[in-house]
């Protein structure tokens, strides 16, 4: 039923916690979903962002900014 290990335990924790029952709910959600093949992914995206950021910063700055520019235009 439990997809990983210590589920119990970090139930208990949020319980004990005074967590709200809805928050408890999304957390095995998303603890669920989130398997560790996607940290693994995240992880290594994020290596290559670094990479990019390090090794061209005046193109990485200037795509966030264009991307900020795109969401206060939404």
């Amino acid at each position: 039923m439990y997809p990983c290990k210590g589920w119990k335990t970090k139930i208990t924790l949020l319980k004990r916690c005074e967590a709200e029952e809805w928050f408890i709910a999304v957390f095995q959600k998303v603890e669920y979903l989130f398997l560790e093949n996607h940290s693994i992914a995240y992880a290594i995206l994020m290596i290559r962002l670094v990479w990019y950021v390090l090794h061209y910063p005046e193109v990485t700055d200037f795509l966030m900014i264009d991307a900020a520019m795109q969401l206060l235009q939404e």
